[in-house]
């Protein structure tokens, strides 16, 4: 059920709803950037465009 529909408050909702999706969303974020670094630090033949794309998605 929506919180405004709840009947919370619309800044006490927005902050509530904030606060839930922040962390889901910084982990698939730090995932993302964890699993970017080795292409991005990586050497080696092709590692030139690998990081290249590497960078780009960090």
């Amino acid at each position: 059920m929506p919180l405004r529909a709840a009947g919370y408050p619309k800044l006490e909702a927005t902050l509530m709803g904030n606060r839930d999706r922040l962390r889901p969303i910084t982990m698939t974020t730090l995932a993302l950037v964890g699993g970017m670094l080795p292409l991005a630090l990586g050497t080696g033949p092709g590692a030139e465009e690998r990081r290249a794309v590497a960078v780009a998605v960090i």
